[in-house]
């Protein structure tokens, strides 16, 4: 249909696929009607409710638990990347994220955080 000229034609119909499917709980389906839209060049939006809340120790993604906990243990960025199996750089950015997620300064408060969190 998209090859025929019929793209709004068929991006309305991916996007209704697209609906079917987050309502199904079908995933991976929905995963792949995503991809055919952004070929299309339509930008498929949020996919649908977040599980985790938005900030506090709760928000953050095991990695991000994981990378203020091994600093805590006064390591430097590449050896928590070793351990991590990860490069210096995203272990950077899931520091740069547990910030903005604790909404606390410097690098060391995520590890106090932390530190109360488990408690």
């Amino acid at each position: 249909m998209a090859q025929d000229g019929r793209q709004d034609e068929a991006a309305a119909l991916l996007a209704e696929a697209l609906e079917r499917y987050e309502q199904a709980g079908a995933g991976a389906w929905a995963g792949r009607v995503r991809a055919l839209l952004r070929a299309l060049g339509v930008c498929p939006g949020p996919r649908g409710p977040r599980r985790r809340p938005a900030g506090g120790w709760e928000s953050l993604t095991g990695t991000e638990r994981a990378v203020p906990l091994l600093v805590a243990e006064d390591l430097a960025n590449g050896a928590v990347a070793r351990r991590l199996y990860i490069s210096p750089h995203t272990v950077n950015t899931h520091l740069r994220h547990v910030l903005a997620k604790l909404g606390v300064p410097g690098r060391v408060a995520p590890a106090a955080v932390a530190h109360h969190s488990i408690k």
